[in-house]
């Protein structure tokens, strides 16, 4: 695995929009504030391969605006949405039907744009595990390939429209 390390120095345009801030920060430890961030990566580090340390990049923040208090609520459900769908989970059934797990739903809070997205992408996960599964295997032949794509194809069409799994 890569370590990440975070580069103190600010690009000149990310320091400019932290600036304002700076003080209101200072005068109360511990508040925060909202803000859309680009990172660049700007070092790595590669080992030898006798020695004993693992690979690091480093990141410097090179863009980065601050929300003003009416646009923080939109960033931090934004940020809930982008979680949710990086640590979605979910299962298939016997049936072949995708089933969320309870954590993934709470997070999703009956939204339904983020409940579809996360279905999509646990969908994905588990077919494209289920075909690395299968391609794997030794001493498959061309018919059984075949046959587990359409397998694929069908789990993968029945995520988009559920009602494919019954034609």
């Amino acid at each position: 695995m890569t370590a990440i390390k975070v580069d103190g120095k600010l690009a000149t345009n990310a320091n400019e929009a932290l600036a304002p801030h700076a003080a209101p920060l200072f005068a109360r430890l511990g508040s925060s504030r909202m803000a859309v961030v680009e990172i660049r990566s700007a070092e790595r580090t590669e080992p030898a391969s006798d020695e004993d340390r693992e690979q690091s990049v480093k990141v410097r923040i090179q863009h980065l605006e601050v929300a003003n208090p009416e646009q923080e609520e939109t960033l931090r459900n934004m940020l809930r949405a982008l979680h949710m769908h990086r640590t979605a989970y979910g299962t298939l059934n016997e049936e072949g039907e995708l089933e969320l797990s309870a954590s993934t739903l709470e997070r999703a809070a009956g939204e339904v744009n983020a409940i579809e997205a996360a279905r999509l992408h646990v969908a994905i996960d588990r077919w494209s595990e289920y075909g690395y599964r299968v391609l794997s295997r030794s001493k498959t032949t061309a018919s059984e390939l075949r046959q587990e794509f359409d397998t694929v194809i069908k789990g993968l069409r029945a995520a988009v429209d559920p009602a494919a799994l019954n034609s």
